[in-house]
């Protein structure tokens, strides 16, 4: 459970408390109880682990607080990106403000110089992770939990940029 909550909570907006999240997954534990049915063949663990992600993200999308992350979402969050491209007429990145490129610039300085290369080679040269991990010298699943572990770095980085509003 608190494992469920925390991952929520990374996920969640500023404004949205832990505890809070952690009470609704309980809540959606104990209604996922009452709906297990063992005849079905799945294991209670799995069972219980949907329930309790969806409601969670069910709550905080009736809140307002969560956006479906369907196709629609995604093309209108792209669409909504490149018409503040054309209408400044530069690329995204160059229309942030000075402040949050040099937090930007300032979390990166702060990684350590492996998880750097790994950025560089995923963004900068545009390398999936299976060629990363060529690059590397190690699997493609060790390329993408490490990202995972750098994105997650920098976003509790850049969380007092991303809670002010940037």
């Amino acid at each position: 459970m608190r494992a469920l909550a925390a991952r929520a909570y990374l996920r969640a907006p500023c404004d949205v408390e832990y505890d809070d999240l952690y009470q609704t997954g309980f809540v959606h534990l104990v209604l996922a109880a009452r709906e297990f049915d063992a005849g079905r063949g799945a294991r209670f663990r799995t069972w219980a682990t949907w329930k309790i992600r969806g409601g969670i993200q069910d709550d905080l999308r009736s809140l307002g607080l969560a956006q479906h992350r369907g196709v629609e979402g995604a093309r209108e969050r792209l669409d909504s990106r490149q018409e503040e491209r054309q209408a400044n007429g530069a690329p995204l990145h160059l229309c942030w403000s000075e402040r949050t490129r040099g937090a930007v610039r300032d979390a990166l300085i702060q990684l350590p110089a492996s998880q750097q290369r790994l950025l560089a080679l995923l963004y900068a040269h545009g390398m999936t992770s299976r060629e990363a991990a060529r690059e590397l010298g190690c699997t493609w699943t060790s390329v993408e939990a490490q990202h995972r572990a750098v994105i997650l770095r920098l976003r509790k980085l850049l969380e007092p940029l991303i809670c002010d509003g940037g």
